[in-house]
């Protein structure tokens, strides 16, 4: 983009009453200090955008005589675009604004004029001195934004290789910054959860050594000892039962004799009962004396209620017989007392378990031990990947510096600077002249160290405007820019404009 200046007309613009400028190439002002050589500057400054050349509102009312108003115009061309800019500031009113001569609203006239070109760009390349009074950020910012960083194949072509292999590999999921947060994340969770883990195992091998000596116990002979054992319970046990069903038996025996000798008894007892009873010759009923064939009956009646009984209490004497001749056979067996069985098992089974304890316990130290390493391994996997990620910024930081240096002659730029909490490479910006800061350059060494930074601003941007030298007697000898050049001069002379 090439912007040039055709003509500037002012009018009441602080001491300049009535003044028409004709810009060539190259235009020099001269005059005495106080003729108005720097309002020039400021007065295109003023049309563009309300601020004088350095940036600041200003006022550019004159202070030295009455005036209705006052008046800046401005022709320029934008890539042989012709433009006409005006503004004026009535007194006690607020400024009117015009492009090519026809009234515009203050929003439309900004929006048309930054169409045109970047407000923060034209000032810098028209006043060697406006990027100078920029914070540092934003300076930083702006030359940043014409020069493209270092690839990320570049940077890594610097670093060691396992950081190179380590962070191409990262970067291809995540940006830089988000792995960093991450790491930075885990770091700090790993090392809360390595002491915990730490903690944990020393407690685990605490237990561990205050828990009985069992090296001189061996678990395989107790655990064949416990099975033997089981195998005489299981023993035990079955003849327990078989003795108990068989006592059960004898005992059965015994009430069902007890029981059939009752009965016996019972049966006798009616057998006597009744064989006692005389055989009455007379009826019962009615009282009269009974036939010889009548009393036959009664007599044979009773005889065979006599035999009736006689065959019951027979059965169960039979009855008895048998089981008492089957109780004669049967002897009570005694039961064994296992409580020594018991008792073994018991203390096998303890022992088992203790064993059993000290080997959880032993595999729950082994399991605490692999999480710290796990542990450990996430935490150094951590701490390489930051270490990697600062390498890469530092190395990062070093070719931007020398990419950005390359650019200018005798300017040095400062980028970065290091973080003394962490020694990391922060942003930073600084210019130097041989080792002084721009703030302790003389005003000659100010206005060189301008223009060599619009003149690299202008090659990095692709925009060629108009330069602005205001006190360019103080400098002998500079590169003239690549657009046009205006320069002031103090001179023992009348307020002249040269076109050259």
């Amino acid at each position: 983009m090439q912007i040039k200046f055709l003509e500037l007309k002012l009018a009441s613009f602080k001491n300049h009453g009535n003044l028409k400028v004709n810009f060539t190439d190259v235009t020099r002002i001269s005059g005495t200090n106080g003729a108005g050589k720097s309002s020039i500057g400021e007065a295109i400054a003023w049309v563009l955008f309300g601020v004088d050349s350095l940036g600041s509102k200003s006022d550019p009312s004159p202070t030295t005589y009455d005036f209705e108003q006052v008046e800046a115009e401005l022709l320029l061309t934008v890539d042989d675009k012709q433009v006409l800019l005006g503004r004026t500031l009535p007194v006690g009113k607020a400024a009117k604004f015009y492009i090519n001569e026809v009234p515009k609203k203050a929003k439309e006239f900004e929006e048309i004029v930054s169409q045109l070109f970047d407000k923060q760009l034209f000032m810098s390349l028209f006043t060697p001195s406006f990027f100078f009074t920029q914070h540092w950020e934003e300076q930083r910012a702006q030359l940043l934004r014409y020069v493209l960083p270092p690839a990320n194949k570049e940077v890594f072509a610097q670093l060691p290789a396992p950081q190179a292999e380590k962070l191409a590999e990262q970067v291809k999921k995540k940006s830089l910054e988000d792995l960093q947060a991450q790491h930075a994340d885990n770091k700090r969770k790993q090392d809360k959860a390595l002491i915990a883990a730490k903690s944990r195992t020393k407690t685990l091998i605490e237990q561990l050594e205050s828990a009985p000596d069992t090296n001189d116990i061996d678990a395989e002979s107790l655990t064949q000892k416990l099975c033997e054992i089981n195998k005489k319970l299981d023993d035990f046990k079955e003849k327990q039962g078989e003795a108990r069903a068989h006592n059960a038996k004898i005992e059965k025996l015994k009430v069902q004799l007890q029981v059939t000798k009752d009965g016996a008894n019972k049966i006798r007892a009616e057998y006597k009962q009744i064989h006692s009873i005389p055989v009455e010759n007379e009826c019962t009923m009615c009282g009269q004396k009974l036939t010889d064939d009548a009393a036959a009956v009664v007599i044979d009646n009773k005889e065979k209620q006599l035999d009736e009984i006689k065959s019951r209490y027979q059965v169960l004497s039979d009855q008895y017989s048998r089981m008492e001749k089957e109780l004669t056979g049967l002897e009570i067996v005694e039961i064994d007392d296992a409580q020594a069985l018991f008792q073994q098992k018991s203390d096998i089974e303890s022992q088992l378990k203790t064993i059993e304890s000290q080997d959880r316990l032993a595999l729950a130290i082994e399991e605490a031990k692999q999480n710290e390493r796990d542990i450990h391994e996430s935490y150094t996997e951590s701490v390489f990947i930051l270490d990697s990620i600062k390498a890469f910024k530092a190395k990062e930081a070093e070719l931007m510096a020398e990419k950005v240096g390359g650019l200018f002659e005798t300017l040095t730029l400062k980028l970065f600077a290091e973080n003394k909490g962490d020694g990391e490479q922060k942003p930073f910006f600084e210019v130097e002249v041989n080792g002084k800061p721009y703030r302790k350059l003389s005003t000659a060494e100010k206005i060189l160290a301008g223009l060599e930074l619009i003149s690299v601003l202008s090659e990095q941007s692709g925009v060629a405007a108009p330069v602005f030298v205001d006190n360019a007697e103080s400098i002998i000898k500079y590169q003239a820019p690549d657009g046009q050049l205006i320069e002031c001069r103090v001179a023992d002379t009348p307020f002249t404009v040269t076109e050259v």
